[in-house]
């Protein structure tokens, strides 16, 4: 009798951690350059080609959002400058219609959110009390997906750090944030 309790148990409790696990509306998943079937869809590049939200992580700087192209390994991270990275990398996946893009800037963003709650995609290192939002803006039809950090104080005028798929670094004022 107890042999057949064990594996009950057992059968029970992966249940309820699968459970648990599937009803978060996101979740990161390692990216090896392959696109996971539930990746959320950011947008598209001047090009058309799909865009997804990924974070990475630099010891010492953090886990910042990014941009994932499909078919590149690598992804630039905006930390006062482009930063390339082919390690660390993971991509954002759940249920699209959970999610939408809100339009702000960096003087209305307090007021913009209204009780909406952004999507936490990293987080300082070094302080570790702030988070990064996600972010995202258009220059020349092309995407960036980068980073916004939280805003803390009323008086916080935050901006988008974000590089494009070519590696130029973008710092914007008028921006998106998933929310």
């Amino acid at each position: 009798m107890l042999v057949v309790r064990k594996p009950l148990n057992k059968m029970l409790f992966l249940f309820m951690v699968t459970a648990v696990q599937a009803s978060k509306d996101y979740y990161w998943r390692d990216y090896d350059g392959a696109i996971p079937d539930d990746a959320l869809l950011a947008g598209r590049d001047a090009d058309g080609r799909d865009v997804y939200i990924g974070q990475v992580y630099f010891r010492g700087e953090g886990l910042l959002p990014v941009q994932i192209n499909p078919g590149i390994k690598g992804v630039y991270a905006a930390l006062f400058q482009a930063k390339f990275a082919k390690e660390y990398i993971q991509i954002l996946c759940g249920k699209l219609d959970n999610f939408g893009w809100l339009q702000t800037n960096s003087s209305t963003i307090v007021e913009d959110l209204n009780n909406r709650q952004p999507v936490v995609g990293g987080n300082e290192d070094a302080e570790g009390e702030k988070n990064y939002w996600i972010g995202a803006a258009y220059e020349n039809k092309t995407m960036c997906i980068g980073h916004v950090l939280e805003v803390v104080d009323a008086d916080d005028e935050p901006r988008l750090h974000c590089v494009n798929k070519y590696g130029r670094f973008w710092r914007k004022s008028s921006y998106k944030i998933l929310v």
